[in-house]
């Protein structure tokens, strides 16, 4: 009894200090923290062939670059002075775009961004591509440039503010006549997602509310195929982290996701993890290769209190800090995206090769963001509905 008072009032204290902290680091952190600075070795990147840049200019909003002789070669700008809007999957990029008098870009840097670490370590070169192009090119994704695999939507983000940039100085600067930017709108693969999500959940919902356990495996099996490997728009503790560093993406698709699994959490249980997860979906096969009978030991209950405190250090890490280099730990995005470093594959091993023992062993004792939607399960708004886990040795997992 004395070691459960104990456990309750550690969950008691890490919630309440990551809601006070957290609620400190979102006032504080526009005062506490500056945007990237622009100095001498980015704007060469931007216009390797300038010899000086002259000083902050206006209207645009730019930094000129001169040959030796001091005659204007172009201008450097920075895209959240020309298009602020243009988020990426995990919220705010900006860029440093370079474009000479004639209208060719000369370089494209990356101040800052909100996306996966795992996937913006191939950014410097992919940015490069950028190199040589005309203003007036089209710069589609897909017809002009191609995306970076696995992150679709940060890269349509990232040609959309370079684009829209270069030819707004150019036109501007330059007198450079420009095409009429298109009309934004949805991809054929953001409303497939999109679609995907609905279809989930709807399926998801309707199979706890009528107790259909075999619809999980419909579930499971859509989304470990297209969820996972084929869209790889999974959520992480990553997307948590982005909305609380005031960061959040603006994909359809991944409010739609996130949104459903916030919202049912509380009537329903943790729906998005039993049902939708495609991870879960990993752990739940490599188990059944060699089934274990029988009941958990009580000390894995305990356990779980280590999800919480992995919750409230990358989230709050993420939040005072504004990098979410912190909060990228977790193997799926690895196996998913099919890139990262030795680390966390050989991480991604370990986890799976403990999950051939324990059920879901990740989900048990590592999952922030399991962590959190499980503090939002404990609500229990529709108890008669409410599901805990699906462990037949061992019973539902609360």
């Amino acid at each position: 009894m004395g070691r459960g008072v104990a456990l309750r009032g550690l969950k008691i204290f890490l919630i309440s200090s990551w809601v006070v902290i957290a609620s400190f680091g979102l006032l504080a952190r526009p005062y506490i923290i500056p945007h990237a600075e622009v100095g001498l070795p980015q704007l060469l990147l931007a216009f390797p062939s300038a010899h000086s840049f002259s000083d902050e200019l206006k209207n645009p909003a730019r930094r000129d670059a001169y040959a030796k002789d001091s005659s204007v070669l172009g201008s450097v700008v920075r895209s959240t002075d020309l298009a602020p809007n243009i988020k990426g999957y995990n919220g705010n990029i900006s860029l440093l775009v370079g474009v000479s008098h004639d209208g060719t870009m000369t370089g494209v840097v990356v101040l800052e961004h909100s996306e996966t670490p795992s996937y913006v370590r191939s950014l410097a070169k992919w940015v490069n591509t950028f190199s040589g192009r005309h203003v007036t090119d089209s710069l589609e994704m897909g017809r002009d440039v191609d995306g970076m695999t696995g992150a679709t939507v940060s890269s349509k983000a990232i040609i959309d503010m370079a684009r829209i940039s270069s030819r707004a100085v150019a036109k501007r600067v330059y007198n450079i006549d420009v095409p009429e930017e298109p009309s934004p709108r949805l991809s054929r693969r953001e409303m497939a997602k999109a679609a995907l999500a609905v279809l989930l959940f709807s399926i998801a919902i309707l199979g706890t509310v009528k107790r259909k356990d075999s619809y999980r495996w419909v579930t499971l099996g859509l989304a470990l195929v297209l969820v996972g490997f084929v869209y790889n728009f999974q959520l992480s503790i990553l997307n948590l982290s982005a909305i609380l560093s005031l960061k959040p993406s603006v994909s359809l698709s991944f409010w739609l996701l996130f949104g459903l699994s916030v919202v049912t959490a509380p009537i329903l249980g943790r729906v998005y993890c039993n049902w939708i997860c495609p991870f879960g979906a990993v752990q739940e096969i490599t188990h059944r290769i060699l089934p274990r009978k029988g009941k958990a030991p009580p000390a894995h209950r305990n356990a779980e209190i280590l999800k919480l405190v992995i919750l409230w250090e990358t989230t709050l890490a993420a939040i005072l800090t504004s990098n979410l280099m912190y909060a990228d730990y977790e193997p799926f995005m690895t196996l998913f995206a099919r890139r990262g470093p030795i680390l966390l594959w050989f991480f991604l091993g370990v986890v799976l090769f403990f999950s051939l023992f324990r059920y879901r062993f990740w989900c048990r004792y590592f999952c922030a963001l399991g962590g959190f939607y499980y503090l939002l399960s404990r609500f229990k708004l529709a108890k008669k509905y409410h599901r805990g886990g699906f462990d037949d040795s061992e019973g539902d997992i609360e």
